[in-house]
C-alpha cells in the first residue's frame, strides 16, 4: 500500500499493512539544533527532515523552509499532500515592518494584524491590533473575502489537478473554522466580549464564512477526491473550551452542520478539528455537527486518544504523543507509545507528536521515537 491508501484506510477503520508515520512539524530552532547533533545541514525544511528520516509527509501547512526570519505564511501551501490555496484574506494586506528595536520587530501581517515578534526565536507573537472591532470594520474587510475570486487558484490549476489525481500522498485542505476565523479577525479578548456585546457581528461573520468556504472550495472538491479537511480552531485550554456549549450551539453548530454536509456531499472522507487543550467535552458538539474527529490530542491537557475513543467510539484522531515525552527520553517515549496501542489496533487513529517538535527535543530522542513508533505502526494496526 502507498501512503495515501494507508492514510485513508486507517482513518476509515479499514485494514492496512501499517499505520502511516507522520508528524505535526518542527520549530526552525529544532532543525537548527539537530544540525549540531547529526542532521545534515542541507535538511532545512520540514519535508527534507521527513525525507531524511523516512517519514510520511507531515500535516503542518505553513512551515516550509528553515529560515531565521520566517513569518507565518498566509498562503497555506505544502508541496506534498496539501493543495496550494490562498488564505481567506485576498488580496492580502501588504506585509509591513512598522518598527524595530534590538530585540523585537512590530509588523503588520497580510491579515491586517499588527503584532510584536521576538527576534531570533520562534515564539507566539504579541498581538497589538486586529482589523475587525465592529460591524463597520467587518463591512470594510469583507470585500477581501470573496470565495469565488478565480485568482485564489493557481493559473496552472488544470495541470495540477491531473498531477494530484495520481498522487500517492493524501490530498488535504487546512481551512479556518468559525471560532478560529473570528479570533484571527478580532483577537481572543475582543471576540470573547463580542459574543455578548455584538452578537449580530458574530452572526454576520459566521454566515459569510459559511458561504465563503462553500464558494472557495467548490472547484477543488469538484475536481479532486479530498481525503482530509482540517478546520483550524485552537479554542480550548487545559481545562476546557474557551466558549460555553451555549455559545457554541448558537454561533458555531448551525454553520458547522452546513459545511460538514457540503463537504461530505462532495465526497470528503475525513473532517477533523484542530484544537489544542482539553477537548473531551466540546468534541461532542463538533461530532453532533457532522465533524469526524480532532487533532492533535494534547495529552497534558487530558485529551489522550484512549480517553476520547472511550467516550466517542467512532471518533477519528491524529496526535496523542506529548512533546514532553520526547524531551524526557526513551522511557517516557516507550510509555507514551505503549498507551496508544489499543487505539492503534482499533483504527481511526494515527500517532503523531501533539505539537510541533520543540528545540528541547534532542535529535537522538526524536530518532528513537520515530524508530519505535514505526515498529508499533507495523505491528499494531487495524
Amino acid at each position: 500500500m502507498n501512503f495515501r491508501e494507508r492514510f485513508v484506510n486507517t482513518m476509515q477503520f479499514k485494514p492496512v499493512d501499517q499505520i502511516p508515520c507522520m508528524d505535526f512539524g518542527y520549530w526552525w530552532e529544532t532543525i537548527q539544533r539537530w544540525h549540531t547533533e547529526g542532521l545534515p545541514k542541507e535538511c532545512r525544511s520540514n519535508s527534507q527532515v521527513e525525507d531524511y528520516l523516512g517519514l510520511d509527509r507531515g500535516y503542518l501547512p505553513w512551515r516550509q523552509e528553515f529560515d531565521a526570519h520566517i513569518e507565518f505564511n498566509e498562503v497555506l501551501f505544502l508541496d506534498a499532500n496539501w493543495l496550494p490555496y490562498t488564505g481567506d484574506i485576498y488580496p492580502p494586506y501588504p506585509a509591513k515592518l512598522i518598527s524595530e528595536d534590538e530585540n523585537h520587530t512590530v509588523n503588520r501581517s497580510p491579515l491586517g494584524v499588527v503584532y510584536r515578534q521576538n527576534k531570533g526565536l520562534q515564539s507566539m507573537p504579541e498581538f497589538l491590533e486586529f482589523p475587525v472591532k465592529n460591524m463597520t470594520d467587518w463591512q470594510k474587510i469583507v470585500t477581501r473575502l470573496d470565495g469565488k475570486d478565480p485568482a485564489r487558484y493557481p493559473s496552472d490549476w488544470t495541470q495540477k489537478v491531473e498531477q494530484y489525481k495520481t498522487s500517492e500522498k493524501p490530498l488535504s485542505l487546512y481551512i479556518n473554522g468559525f471560532f478560529g476565523m473570528a479570533r484571527n479577525m478580532m483577537g481572543l479578548e475582543n471576540l470573547s466580549f463580542a459574543y455578548y456585546d455584538q452578537p449580530e457581528l458574530i452572526t454576520a461573520m459566521a454566515e459569510h464564512h459559511t458561504q465563503f468556504l462553500m464558494d472557495a472550495y467548490d472547484r477543488v472538491t469538484k475536481d479532486l477526491e479530498i481525503d482530509l479537511i482540517i478546520t483550524f480552531e485552537d479554542m480550548c485550554y487545559n481545562s476546557g473550551s474557551l466558549i460555553s456549549p451555549k455559545l457554541f450551539k448558537k454561533f458555531m453548530s448551525p454553520y458547522y452542520s452546513q459545511i460538514a454536509q457540503f463537504f461530505k456531499q462532495r465526497g470528503v472522507k475525513n473532517l477533523l478539528v484542530d484544537t489544542d487543550g482539553s477537548v473531551l467535552e466540546i468534541m461532542e458538539l463538533f461530532l453532533q455537527a457532522g465533524m469526524d474527529g480532532c487533532v492533535p490530542c494534547e495529552v497534558k491537557a487530558g485529551s489522550h486518544p484512549a480517553l476520547l475513543r472511550k467516550r466517542y467510539p467512532n471518533i477519528r484522531l491524529m496526535g496523542g504523543v506529548a512533546k514532553t515525552a520526547l524531551i524526557n527520553g526513551k522511557k517516557e517515549i516507550d510509555e507514551a507509545l505503549t498507551s496508544l496501542i489499543p487505539v492503534m489496533e482499533a483504527g481511526g487513529f494515527i500517532p503523531t507528536v501533539d505539537h510541533e517538535v520543540p528545540p528541547d527535543v534532542s535529535f537522538d530522542h526524536y530518532r528513537y521515537f520515530c524508530d519505535q513508533r514505526l515498529k508499533l505502526c507495523i505491528r499494531y494496526h487495524p
